[in-house]
């Protein structure tokens, strides 16, 4: 090394963007762990009213977006590079890091069986919508604080855009059983679309035990009455526990539809990108018949089990 190229100790080295790019991603991971997960102060399931612990929406869900949605935006890359430039990857990144960084719910009760009463659900309803735009506020205030820190111009106009873009390609709504993103348009960007598909792609990249173990994790977060009462060794009626079965089996067979659904709208959501383009993540989502399969074996072995056997299956603590 030429002596000249040695930096004196005094010298402040300016951190690059990539630098900061890792610690966007940490920091929306800390805040999830902080706002949905167990603490180690012992904060458990439902330890007062208005808890705040998820099974579903936290920074494990997250990471699995993360490079879900790098994987989909390299692949596209590789094959179509005046699409997707180095920065785009990263702004996936960051988009899908804060996609679920707000997770605000209201307890809805559901009257359900003969409408007497006697039969009813709690369950968790977000604001679809109304979360994914404060957590893209979330992560432009993350990025503006940055800048201000470092006083220099690290995410252009084009990155934000991205970053705004994909969020809000991530609110879902729900049609013949399955989710469907409707922000998601012919003229989506490469990151938006990359994002999405991530979202809701267990089933295609990741396949059958990504994808049984997700709807678990998510019926335990959703179905409050049942989690809670299992949380709280609740004394339970047959009645009850029968009532309670019968949703955890409607559910495990709903996720064959949802699966089923998964790949039909595939085909519909990548036709927008280039034909390379397409058959490259194609080859991504290889996996919707193996987990259609292993929904539909799922489904059949959680026919006979009883109330206690299903809180065990699917994964709650005992």
């Amino acid at each position: 090394m030429n002596p000249s190229e040695v930096p004196r100790p005094d010298e402040q080295r300016e951190p690059s963007r990539k630098e900061y790019f890792e610690r966007l991603k940490e920091h929306a991971l800390t805040e999830l762990r902080h706002r949905y997960e167990k603490h180690e102060d012992g904060l458990g399931v439902f330890p007062v009213e208005d808890d705040r612990v998820l099974d579903f929406h936290t920074s494990f869900h997250t990471e699995d977006i993360i490079r879900r949605t790098k994987t989909i935006l390299e692949t596209i890359k590789e094959v179509c590079p005046e699409l997707v430039d180095k920065t785009a990857v990263e702004d996936g990144e960051i988009a899908a890091a804060f996609h679920d960084i707000v997770q605000e719910w209201e307890a809805e009760t559901i009257l359900s069986g003969n409408g007497n009463g006697l039969d009813f659900k709690i369950i968790r309803k977000r604001e679809s919508g109304k979360n994914e735009l404060a957590s893209v506020r979330i992560a432009l205030n993350f990025l503006d604080r940055l800048e201000e820190e470092t006083g220099g111009k690290l995410f252009s106009a084009k990155s934000r855009e991205h970053i705004t873009e994909a969020i809000l390609a991530t609110v879902p709504s729900f049609e013949d059983g399955t989710v469907v993103q409707k922000n998601i348009t012919e003229q989506s960007s490469p990151v938006a679309r990359a994002l999405a598909l991530a979202d809701i792609g267990a089933a295609g990249m990741d396949g059958p035990e990504a994808f049984n173990t997700a709807g678990d994790a998510l019926f335990r977060e959703d179905n409050i009455d049942i989690t809670k009462a299992v949380a709280e060794r609740e004394l339970l009626s047959e009645r009850t526990k029968t009532y309670f079965a019968s949703r955890m089996k409607n559910w495990t067979r709903d996720q064959i539809a949802f699966a089923e659904g998964r790949k039909k709208l595939f085909e519909i959501e990548i036709a927008p990108l280039p034909k390379p383009a397409q058959d490259a993540v194609r080859a991504v989502f290889s996996k919707f018949e193996k987990t259609i399969e292993s929904a539909k074996a799922y489904a059949e072995k959680r026919a006979p089990m009883s109330f206690k056997e299903l809180i065990i299956d699917f994964g709650y603590s005992v």
